[in-house]
């Protein structure tokens, strides 16, 4: 069999939407990598209403997800590696993560790539890794992705490796154990966990240079301040949810649906009129020219009009079947 592009395009499709639905409905936990958010009500979120932003956003992380897998291949040849891409969670905690790489030391090392702007801005933390906890929120996130890890493995001391995705630079950042940091790891998954079981909506921090990026602040945080109205929390039956998660993969399918319509149909209108068929394709493409008046007025003015300015346009009607 020889394979084409449109047989690889399918393919990738397929994985897309495959990777849409386990986001969706994914496990609810603690996510390792945003432990480092200050807001509770964003990590509860997180765990129970994972939006369309965050989907989105998956496509970024797997781009990210391409350097860290080249970098893996490099750092198996030169260090003691045992495992790399392995799970790790804290069941009673309810926090999970994936270790980019564990070495035989049973150090983690976290691999993140990022822009050249972000990758310069790190290299003032290189020999004091601990003031990333009072950086950015980007760089808070690392440094608490770590110190979780660290934890998990009961391990002094681990690393941060940093790839600037524009030009290649490298850094490596060592970051040690920092148990005031890690007992507020602990303290904010017990937090969440007990709002989760609850079913109470944590407050939220109401930060604009932390909310003006948050989808969950746009969509429900900004509109509880504006209106003076909480937020509530609903149960709702298996099967209702359920339904609401299908609805959900399905709003992103038809929005992709229109997206690729408009794209196919702006090529197709430069075919001219006539019946298609593509090769080894089971679709037809029915192109159908004819002309419509341009203007909504009455009969009488309309014809006048067209005699004198001949106002008509040529139009293409479309089907695929």
């Amino acid at each position: 069999m020889i394979l084409t592009k449109d047989f690889i395009q399918d393919k990738l499709n397929l994985l897309e939407k495959k990777e849409l639905e386990d986001v969706l409905l994914q496990a609810r936990r603690n996510r390792a990598s945003e432990l480092g958010h200050p807001c509770l009500r964003y990590l509860y979120l997180l765990r129970t209403m994972p939006s369309e932003d965050i989907v989105k956003l998956q496509k970024l992380f797997r781009v990210g997800k391409f350097f860290e897998e080249i970098i893996v291949k490099r750092l198996i040849q030169i260090l003691p590696v045992q495992a790399f891409q392995r799970p790790i969670e804290h069941k009673e905690l309810q926090i999970a993560g994936v270790l980019d790489i564990l070495l035989e030391t049973k150090q983690p090392l976290e691999i993140k790539s990022c822009s050249y702007e972000n990758f310069q801005e790190i290299q003032k933390y290189i020999d004091q890794p601990k003031s990333l906890k009072q950086a950015d929120l980007l760089f808070r996130k690392y440094y608490f992705q770590v110190q979780t890890y660290l934890m998990l493995l009961n391990v002094e001391q681990g690393f941060l490796y940093v790839i600037d995705r524009q030009r290649g630079g490298e850094t490596i950042i060592e970051i040690t154990r920092d148990e005031p940091t890690i007992q507020e790891i602990i303290e904010k998954a017990e937090r969440v966990n007990e709002c989760v079981a609850k079913e109470v909506l944590p407050e939220g921090i109401n930060q604009k240079n932390i909310c003006s990026h948050c989808y969950f602040y746009k969509n429900i945080c900004s509109k509880e301040f504006q209106n003076k109205k909480k937020v509530q929390v609903v149960n709702l039956s298996e099967d209702f949810i359920e339904k609401l998660d299908k609805y959900f993969v399905l709003q992103q399918q038809l929005k992709e649906l229109k997206k690729l319509e408009t794209e196919i149909k702006t090529k197709l209108h430069e075919w001219e009129d006539g019946i298609y068929t593509v090769k080894n394709r089971p679709y037809v493409i029915n192109i159908t020219e004819y002309e419509r008046n341009c203007l909504e007025l009455p009969e009488d003015l309309k014809q006048e009009l067209m005699q004198q300015y001949g106002v008509k346009k040529l139009y293409k009607r479309i089907e695929i079947k």
